[in-house]
């Protein structure tokens, strides 16, 4: 079996779990710690809007190679909204964990296992799979899939890192590690960055040479 770079080792298998339908709601508010809320009188209603009405209104900002928008700034959470496709072929090392929730269609996720094995784990509309902190995991969404993920936002010390592998021999083709990663704005830069440089598509163990872009997702089986 080709040889595959070490991973960090997986402590929880990917699970997936089937939610029933909702209508979405989500609830605006702003973050308080408890140490400040007790002198803290100005805190703003918990007011709930639909999911899918925000998405209207911000459809503009779903646009390739990743389609996201960031749901709240104001909060310990990173919760974002994305649309397929994606155009993907990066595996995202996360310090924490992620969560997935199809909102509409189904998706692939491609990750790498415990044994530095790639494996493939499918999300159904109305599933969600948990994935564990430094799981390396790339996400392949079809055209028309809309999804929800959440994980902790980082601190300005805590790193995460893209990576790139050999489609012909699985060997780590390049590797990016960032602190404090805005989603919006520097994973769309790597991924046009490496796409762009065939220095960094260019396998040094087997010489393959991966294609400019990566391919259009299709639904899964």
């Amino acid at each position: 079996m080709p040889s595959a770079p070490p991973v960090m080792a997986v402590t929880r298998p990917c699970k997936r779990i089937r939610l029933p339908s909702f209508g979405s709601g989500l609830v605006y508010g702003r973050r308080h710690d408890r140490s400040s809320r007790r002198g803290d009188q100005s805190m703003r209603p918990l007011i709930s809007t639909g999911l899918w009405r925000w998405i209207e209104e911000n459809r503009a900002s779903f646009e390739p190679p990743v389609g996201n928008k960031v749901l709240w700034e104001d909060s310990q959470f990173t919760a974002m909204v994305i649309r397929g496709p994606n155009r993907r072929r990066d595996f995202h090392d996360d310090p924490s964990d992620e969560i997935f929730y199809m909102l509409r269609g189904d998706m692939t996720l491609e990750y790498i296992d415990e044994g530095a094995r790639r494996q493939t784990a499918i999300i159904r509309e109305g599933e969600m799979l948990l994935v564990p902190a430094h799981t390396p995991h790339s996400p392949h969404r079809p055209p028309d899939t809309w999804g929800l993920v959440v994980e902790i936002k980082r601190g300005a010390a805590d790193e995460e890192s893209l990576l790139w592998y050999c489609e012909s021999c699985h060997a780590e083709l390049h590797r990016l590690t960032l602190s404090a990663m805005d989603i919006e704005r520097d994973l769309r830069a790597a991924i046009e960055a490496f796409d762009a440089s065939v220095e960094l598509r260019t396998c040094r163990k087997c010489h393959h040479i991966q294609s400019d872009q990566a391919p259009l997702p299709e639904p899964p089986p």
